[in-house]
């Protein structure tokens, strides 16, 4: 195909009536529709915008093409520019008026595209955000090595949400008290202690109406903690799961985070760490609690030997 019948062909919307002559010069301001791509999760693809579109009408149609559902997503919609920084970003109809003039004055089909990222709602999502949140805690926690202590049973050696379940065995009280807070926060559900000593650890629901409770108890005189008894089955309101996790505490986000500092010219402040918690995994912080992950991080990073 010859290529300059192409791009004229791309870049000229005239009605039936209208000549277009191949080979034509026709600027944007002769057209009543913008041609934009649009990138979304590692797909592009294109869409015609009308000149007079609106911010709504655009997420409307950029929901239908990539075939999203609004009602369980939010949009943010950007594009970049030589000589910025940082993306500019289209919130309402002035930023995208820019964006759209910008279009109209540059004839390169591919200048601007539109970055498109997606955020689920916490709502109907609240599950998989704490399942990426417990799954990226257990990855960045170090493997320690497995002791087995009889043919059908081992030692859990670090923390592992799956490995909740009557019969099996701890390292120590630590390890045994990490798992479970991943437990609760992958099953979306809290607990309060009931009882807490060398000997013996109790759980039970937050909601005092709700029957799940959970015990372990040291064995013999060593270290290692066996779960005795887990009562399972939730009958707890969803006000208990939803907004801050009690069981998100800030040695568990120290543990998620600490990736991040490793680089000492990083700058990841507790407003960050607050913003990646929604975002991401779904977690709503208090500031205190994300100064806290945060000096928590840095102190494990300092006490950790070198490779």
């Amino acid at each position: 195909m010859n290529p300059k019948l192409s791009k004229v062909s791309a870049n000229c919307k005239k009605t039936p009536s209208s000549s277009c002559k191949t080979g034509d010069n026709i600027p944007y301001s002769d057209m009543d529709n913008v041609n934009i791509f649009i990138n979304c999760n590692g797909e592009s693809t294109g869409i015609l915008v009308p000149i007079s579109c609106t911010y709504v009408e655009l997420v409307d149609l950029i929901n239908s093409v990539l075939k999203l559902d609004k009602r369980s997503s939010a949009l943010s919609i950007q594009y970049a520019v030589i000589g910025c920084l940082s993306s500019m970003k289209i919130t309402n109809d002035n930023t995208l008026r820019f964006y759209l003039e910008l279009k109209r004055k540059d004839q390169n089909l591919s200048s601007y595209p539109l970055q498109n990222d997606v955020t689920r709602s916490l709502e109907s999502n609240n599950s998989c955000y704490l399942h990426r949140f417990v799954s990226s805690v257990c990855e960045t926690i170090p493997d320690l090595p497995e002791v087995e202590i009889e043919e059908d049973n081992i030692i859990i050696a670090h923390p592992d949400f799956s490995a909740i379940s009557e019969g099996r065995i701890f390292r120590d009280k630590n390890v045994l008290k990490k798992t479970i807070s991943l437990f609760a926060i992958h099953h979306n559900f809290q607990y309060k202690v009931y009882r807490s000593d060398k000997e013996e650890y109790v759980l039970k629901c937050l909601d005092d109406n709700c029957m799940w409770h959970f015990r372990a108890s040291r064995l013999s005189d060593t270290d290692l903690f066996k779960i005795r008894y887990i009562k399972n089955g939730h009958s707890c309101s969803m006000d208990y799961v939803m907004g801050d996790h009690r069981q998100a505490t800030s040695s568990l986000l120290a543990d998620c985070i600490k990736h991040k500092y490793m680089d000492a010219k990083t700058i990841y402040t507790p407003r960050d760490i607050i913003n990646d918690a929604s975002k991401t995994y779904g977690v709503t912080l208090s500031y205190g609690k994300a100064w806290r992950a945060r000096e928590s991080a840095l102190e494990k990073i300092v006490g950790e030997p070198e490779d």
